[in-house]
């Protein structure tokens, strides 16, 4: 199993298990862009979004990542909905 594969795994086994997100909802390629390989994952918009996650939420803040109460997490997604 190469690193992609690996890395690949990870992030299915996180979203099913922490997002309760099938793994049909969920698509994990890799493209080559001026020679450097870019992880791209794709999720479908759930007609129903998950109510409760198990893990810790986190958004990227400048230069680091700032770690979000449930009712941040709740209120971030919201507003960020397209």
């Amino acid at each position: 199993m190469d690193k992609f594969d690996k890395f690949s795994n990870t992030i299915s086994n996180r979203i099913k298990n922490d997002l309760h997100l099938g793994v049909g909802n969920v698509k994990i390629f890799s493209i080559n862009i001026n020679n450097k390989d870019l992880v791209v994952i794709k999720v479908r918009k759930l007609k129903n979004p998950p109510a409760y996650f198990n893990a810790e939420f986190y958004v990227r803040n400048v230069a680091a990542d700032q770690k979000l109460t449930t009712p941040e997490a709740v209120d971030y997604l919201n507003e960020h909905k397209k």
